[in-house]
């Protein structure tokens, strides 16, 4: 999947608030992760490498928004999840959709917000 030719930003930060796109578990490469648990959790190392170029981390993310492509892989899911989010972990809403690409199981965008209290 060539992300440069999706017509929409990787991430935008207003203020202190970063809005970051979808993120899959595609390696650099592009060539996406095939079993779920390695999916989620290079899902979740994209987020952390976007979020990295405004000195922001997962720690930041207020809210998510999640789209599985099986609610079979929703207990891997919450695993992979938790170990992301070991305290205080962002809101989340989580769907199962149909995608485009065979090779996307899961898609998860984020807002991020600096300076918490």
């Amino acid at each position: 999947m060539d992300l440069a030719k999706i017509p929409a930003a990787l991430y935008r930060r207003v203020g202190d608030v970063i809005y970051v796109s979808g993120h899959v578990g595609f390696d650099a490469d592009g060539n996406p992760v095939e079993d779920f648990a390695g999916h989620a959790q290079q899902t979740f190392d994209n987020l952390k490498a976007t979020l990295s170029a405004e000195d922001a981390t997962l720690a930041d993310v207020v809210s998510t928004t999640c789209f599985l492509a099986d609610f079979a892989n929703f207990a891997t899911f919450n695993e992979v999840w938790a170990a992301n989010f070991p305290t205080n972990p962002p809101s989340r809403t989580t769907v199962q959709v149909g995608f485009g690409h065979p090779g996307v199981l899961l898609e998860v965008n984020a807002i991020a917000h600096l300076n918490q209290r």
